[in-house]
């Protein structure tokens, strides 16, 4: 299989939400490449040694257009054929639409507009007539994208990439699917041997979705070029395969670059509580044994009788630069004081903003006088099982800690002794008393989950360490900080 073409998605997120969309793409959308990305990409199509196009689309690019233009750079001066497909929202007035192309002159070659009924209530829309323009006023070259609305004509013209001989079976993706394909005649499923738009076992072109996912046809995913766990390696080699295992130098570096990046947003959180200790007949509180330890910083003794005051230690993660940080529920429940430790070695007092019980999820607030560092909160559907992960936090009080696994499963229910319903993401990344509030880390930089519990009958770390998924706490988080309450 002989590659020539890449076609990048940056992002999911679209100014539309089309019925023909392949992509789900829509105004609320998540996933984004980052400039990292981008780069491990095009290092790789250049080492591949086949590729000659790269195209960056959606979604919509120019949601982006700081790292678009960043991106086209880069593929340019690597040689490549650049083009940018858009549906050219931004191209309000002629003048504003070469104020946006402007930064790609000289660097593209191709400009798609996409430009349809199903954009605009013309086929030929004002805003693409006026990117047209912009483009041959900067010599990019221009062209334009056009699907039909199958009822309105034969599924053949509906595609618009179809040769005219060719015959008239559709096979949609994404959102078409559910949207357009009643619309057409069915075929049946016997007949459905090939794709009618590309040769599967030698496309020429493929697509990469923006977490990472190289994919045949907008839809059958072949593997990752950026989780960590697969990169192309250049045809030649008779035993050569398709995708190789980066090496634990290009790993490790990854790594370097992802702590450096995230423990400035990772804090130390320290807390004081007054306990009305149960009594037992010695004097000590009864416990039954249990595998399943949650929360998993809790320290066992024996203790005196009575109320006592209690240290504990946790972590927490920096969300908002004004100081607001994310932990754990059990982190700061019942606290009397709390005191939040910066990465640069500052200490704050923090206050509750609010916590959630059955989530084990809590907001505080630290008022630092200046803008704090922040972690970026990541798309956590987007996680797969084998991905690499890091976990930061403070196990046994020793800050900024970072350790190193996968994502060794998802949605993890039921367990033993626990009382909480969410679903987890299981990690063998350590994870030990002191974690807890603590994030968990994608490739890219991003928050996919906030550190928990672990199962142990140790009460350390044996490798299964639980996370809450990180979009559960955006959403308990923004529920939290609106209504303040505990």
């Amino acid at each position: 299989m002989e590659i020539h073409g890449l076609h990048l998605l940056l992002t999911y997120q679209c100014t539309f939400e089309c019925d023909h969309c392949f992509v789900w793409g829509s105004p609320w959308q998540s996933g984004v490449m980052t400039l990292q990305d981008i780069q491990l990409i095009l290092h790789q199509a250049q080492e591949l040694g086949t590729v000659r196009e790269i195209y960056f689309e959606g979604g919509e690019p120019f949601l982006y257009s700081p790292l678009l233009f960043k991106a086209a750079q880069l593929a340019a001066q690597m040689d490549f054929h650049v083009g940018v497909v858009s549906n050219a929202y931004w191209a309000t007035t002629p003048e504003d639409a070469r104020l946006w192309l402007a930064p790609l002159a000289g660097l593209i070659q191709d400009l798609s507009v996409s430009s349809d009924l199903y954009h605009y209530n013309e086929m030929v829309s004002q805003q693409a007539q006026n990117a047209s323009r912009a483009a041959e006023a900067l010599d990019i070259p221009v062209g334009f994208i056009q699907v039909a609305q199958p009822e309105a004509t034969d599924s053949v013209a509906s595609h618009g990439q179809i040769a005219a001989d060719e015959p008239a079976r559709l096979m949609y993706r994404g959102r078409a699917a559910e949207k357009l394909a009643p619309l057409v005649p069915l075929t049946q499923w016997e007949e459905l041997d090939r794709c009618p738009y590309e040769d599967l076992a030698n496309p020429g072109r493929l697509h990469v979705d923006p977490f990472g996912y190289l994919h045949l046809c907008q839809g059958i995913a072949i593997g990752n070029l950026t989780s960590g766990k697969v990169a192309a390696t250049p045809q030649g080699d008779a035993n050569a395969t398709l995708l190789a295992v980066p090496s634990p130098v290009q790993l490790s570096s990854t790594f370097a670059t992802i702590a450096r990046a995230v423990e400035p947003a990772i804090v130390n959180i320290s807390t004081m509580q007054l306990i009305e200790r149960p009594r037992s007949r010695r004097g000590t509180p009864r416990r039954t044994p249990n595998e399943f330890e949650f929360p998993l910083d809790r320290f066992f003794g024996p203790f005196e009788d009575g109320p006592t005051a209690e240290r504990s230690l946790g972590s927490g993660v920096i969300v908002d630069k004004s100081g607001y940080i994310l932990t754990n529920n059990h982190v700061v429940e019942q606290a009397t004081k709390i005191e939040v430790r910066l990465d640069d070695g500052g200490r704050f007092p923090a206050r509750v903003i609010g916590s959630d019980v059955e989530t084990d999820l809590a907001v505080i607030k630290i008022d630092a006088g200046k803008d704090l560092p922040v972690a970026k909160l990541g798309n956590s559907d987007g996680v797969q099982v084998g991905d690499w992960v890091l976990a930061f936090g403070s196990p046994f009080g020793l800050q900024a800690t970072v350790t190193a696994g996968i994502v060794s499963a998802k949605d993890r229910a039921n367990l033993p002794g626990s009382e909480q319903f969410q679903r987890f993401i299981q990690t063998d990344a350590a994870i030990n008393p002191g974690n807890s509030g603590g994030p968990l880390v994608n490739m890219r930089g991003e928050v996919i989950g906030i550190n928990s519990a672990i199962v142990s009958p140790i009460h350390g770390n044996t490798g299964i360490g639980l996370s809450i998924p990180s979009n559960l706490a955006k959403s308990v988080m923004a529920r939290l900080i609106a209504e303040g309450g505990r």
